[in-house]
């Protein structure tokens, strides 16, 4: 086998892998919508958890969008977004989330909770920010192929 072909085999592989990969975790999409509405012990519960799991998707989206750049505008200009993003995890919200984090990760609330609710609602947003991630970046990156276009961050053209 010649390297072009090997390397078009290999080509062929990687994409076969990351539609298998965004398949599996569709699935497990869809599983956490039906399971959302077979925990929930009231119709109010249900909104809640179809909502954090939406939210949960548009945030993965956006995190598998900012990392991976299709073009070289947009390595400009998710670069900066990136940082106003950091700047603001890293001042505001780190200061107000760790109240958050300590309420949801305590023993307390996950293993000794007569519900299972708080447990599923976690797992679940977070399935759903790290899943959506990784199918927004295997979408860009191993099936669409993006091609960065010919202007630079600042819009001046690419020396050819």
């Amino acid at each position: 086998m010649t390297p072009p072909q090997k390397q078009k085999q290999l080509d062929r592989v990687r994409r076969n892998s990351a539609w298998a990969g965004a398949i599996f975790i569709d699935v497990i999409f869809v599983i956490f919508l039906v399971l959302s509405f077979y925990v929930a012990p009231a119709p109010a519960d249900v909104v809640l958890n179809v909502a954090i799991l939406a939210t949960s998707v548009i945030v993965g989206w956006l995190l598998g969008t900012l990392l991976s750049p299709g073009t070289l505008r947009e390595q400009g200009q998710f670069g900066n977004t990136a940082k106003a993003i950091s700047t603001f995890i890293s001042g505001y919200a780190l200061a107000k989330i760790d109240d958050v984090l300590n309420a949801i990760f305590a023993p307390k609330m996950l293993l000794e909770s007569t519900s299972v609710l708080p447990a599923f609602r976690l797992a679940m947003a977070l399935s759903g920010v790290v899943g959506m991630a990784l199918v927004i970046y295997m979408m860009r990156v191993y099936i669409l192929e993006w091609v960065p276009d010919s202007k630079e961050p600042n819009g001046t053209e690419v020396a050819k």
